[in-house]
């Protein structure tokens, strides 16, 4: 990865750190048929948004919501 005026691969570090947070709360990365890479905050890859994931990008798909709604259920 390489750093570029606070920012990471052209993503917010806070968005890393928050995906980094929702890691140790229970989430995988999404890289499945229901929850794609590259559209939604959990995606398996770093991405910046564009027309077609400008939507999703900030947003957690209903894979990452439902792991972490299970672990906090535990």
């Amino acid at each position: 990865m390489f750093v570029e005026d606070g920012h990471v691969n052209n993503i917010s570090p806070i968005k890393l750190v928050w995906s980094f947070i929702i890691h140790s709360l229970g989430s995988y990365n999404d890289q499945t048929t229901a929850c794609p890479a590259g559209r939604n905050v959990m995606s398996a890859y770093l991405f910046s948004p564009d027309a077609s994931t400008s939507d999703t990008y900030s947003r957690f798909s209903t894979c990452s919501a439902n792991q972490f709604l299970a672990h906090l259920n535990g």
